[in-house]
């Protein structure tokens, strides 16, 4: 008959084999959800960074139609609404209240055909 130490032994040896079968099972999936969240963090900052680039050329194409027609302080109906549909890009991706000033001004400029 067994005595109480190799009972407890016994006992030791199947919970640290069920441990290291639950591990070999666990183990890639939890490595597998750490490259998941790498990739997904990775993905965040790359789309802020687009972004980011999109304001900047938006704001470069508001503010360059701006300061090429300043001094007439008029425009064609379809450079006014393709600035138009740049502008409210621009806002959708959060962009500044400097442009909003530019905005405003262009609103009172003559159109013309």
């Amino acid at each position: 008959m067994l005595n109480t130490l190799q009972i407890i032994n016994l006992i030791l040896v199947i919970f640290v084999g069920a441990a290291q079968v639950f591990n070999i099972i666990i183990a890639p999936s939890r490595k597998k959800r750490q490259e998941q969240k790498t990739q997904d963090e990775k993905e965040k900052i790359r789309k802020e960074n687009q972004a980011e680039t999109d304001r900047c050329v938006l704001r470069n194409i508001i503010t360059d139609f701006y300061y090429r027609n300043v001094s007439s302080c008029e425009m064609k109906q379809y450079q006014y609404e393709n600035l138009s549909k740049v502008y409210h890009q621009y806002k959708k991706l959060g962009g500044n209240s400097f442009i909003d000033k530019i905005w405003e001004e262009i609103q009172e400029w003559r159109i013309i055909q």
